[in-house]
């Protein structure tokens, strides 16, 4: 199982103007218990759990490597059960591989993990989670938020996008579902 980090594994923050940003620092990361519960099913299941997350605002310079590399050391002791955090530092101007909804971290992680994407889930709250999962040929869940198929800087959603399951959080009912156990 891929997840994304920000919006599936850690709250967004809300800013007093109502927009939602990532947390940019250890003090601001706030675990959604519900999957980190989802987590621990699925690892009970024999499921092999990564995160990938884009990270642009280290190139835009709103954080520091450092933090966001704090906050994943952090991550990773309060969820023994993920094996490894993937990030994409870059911003969309740089054109690297490894920015979602390019398929480049699930491809890093099947080269480092041995992973069989076809049986794979990709599971994001943003458009392109999904794109990157479909590129690369996993399945595909949406958490659906009011924000998961607006424009981003990569720009407008593909048409013919289409998640494998939509979800209201990540629960263990999902987790059930997604994996058939």
């Amino acid at each position: 199982m891929l997840l994304d980090r920000d919006g599936v594994l850690i709250h967004l923050i809300k800013e007093p103007n109502g927009v939602e940003r990532p947390a940019i620092t250890l003090d601001e990361v706030n675990v959604i218990n519900s999957t980190i519960d989802s987590i621990q099913l699925a690892h009970a299941l024999d499921v092999f759990i990564l995160v990938l997350s884009n990270q642009p605002d280290i190139a835009r310079r709103k954080t520091k490597l450092m933090d966001v590399e704090e906050i994943h050391s952090a991550l990773m002791r309060k969820i023994p059960e993920l094996k490894k955090i993937y990030f994409c530092p870059h911003d969309e101007q740089e054109a690297c591989a490894c920015r979602k909804p390019k398929p480049g971290m699930i491809s890093q992680a099947e080269s480092d993990f041995g992973l069989h994407v076809g049986s794979s889930w990709m599971v994001g709250d943003r458009w392109v989670d999904i794109a990157a999962g479909k590129a690369a040929g996993c399945k595909t869940a949406l958490i659906n938020r009011p924000y998961s198929w607006l424009p981003t800087r990569s720009g407008q959603p593909p048409l013919d996008l289409v998640p494998d399951l939509v979800l209201d959080h990540l629960d263990t009912a999902a987790i059930s579902c997604m994996f058939g156990r």
